[in-house]
């Protein structure tokens, strides 16, 4: 059993010489916060469990050194948490000094657009 454990650092590692565009930051977040979590609950566990320390020690670092190859490929950390913000709040939509939606315009005409061909006919 503990060795299946292994499958999840030794893929993590390898995917560290794949294309950074692949990279989940959500997956990634979440892998390194489960495996430190399990790495402090394998070292305080009495006997303490050495193995499955090192396999969660090891993906955590594996999953940081992909969250690292994250925020580089998508600008930085700024840019990376506008992106996360957007991702979860949904983006705001600005307005101009008149008052009106910024883009409506474009809302307008993308609807128009969506329409099925029978609507378009009968208008």
């Amino acid at each position: 059993m503990l060795v299946v454990n292994w499958g999840i650092p030794v893929a993590a590692v390898a995917d560290t010489f794949k294309s950074p565009e692949l990279i989940s930051g959500r997956m990634t977040l979440a892998l390194a916060l489960y495996s430190s979590v399990f790495t402090r609950f394998a070292w305080v566990v009495t006997p303490r469990n050495y193995l499955l320390a090192l396999m969660h020690l090891v993906n955590t670092g594996a999953q940081s050194t992909q969250m690292y190859r994250f925020v580089q490929y998508n600008g930085g950390l700024e840019s990376t948490l506008k992106m996360a913000k957007d991702d979860l709040f949904g983006k705001k939509e600005t307005t101009t000094d008149a008052g009106a939606v910024a883009g409506s315009e474009g809302a307008a005409a993308t609807e128009s657009q969506n329409q099925p061909p029978s609507a378009e006919k009968s208008s």
